[in-house]
């Protein structure tokens, strides 16, 4: 299922206030990506690793599974350029990224073959430029629909 605006503008917010690494906007993608809801692992010795995610159904009412399965393997797309490109190779197959760095800011541009659309998008590291851009071209493609 297609992530809705909503969803893509809310995760956008968390990328571009972002300063650095953060391994809860690498699962909330993770979350936005499923159609879920990300939920803290229960705080409890009993239970494993305290700083794991579950993921559940939009509406709460449904247990999808835990961060490590399969399905909601997350990945340090935050802070890894190697982990962000290839999220947007899965997610907008055929984009070319064009980075630009700097001491204090990093710009991405996403472009297709068909199209060169120029639009430039900050980061203060180069992933989270690329992830700011994919979901920019995410919104665009989804008003497009």
């Amino acid at each position: 299922m297609t992530p809705t605006r909503e969803q893509l503008t809310d995760l956008l917010e968390r990328v571009e206030g972002a300063t650095g690494a953060d391994r809860e906007i690498d699962a909330l993608f993770v979350a936005v990506l499923n159609n879920a809801q990300l939920r803290p692992y229960p705080p409890s010795d009993d239970f494993g690793p305290k700083n794991r995610w579950q993921f559940w159904s939009l509406d709460g009412a449904h247990f999808l599974g835990n961060e490590g399965t399969p399905k909601f393997k997350v990945e340090p797309i935050t802070a890894s350029l190697d982990a962000a490109l290839a999220l947007l190779a899965r997610v907008l197959p055929g984009r070319v990224v064009r980075l630009s760095i700097s001491e204090r800011v990093s710009t991405a541009q996403l472009t297709s073959p068909l199209r060169d659309d120029g639009a430039r998008h900050a980061g203060s590291t180069p992933a989270l430029a690329i992830l700011s851009a994919m979901l920019r071209a995410m919104m665009e493609m989804s008003d497009d629909q």
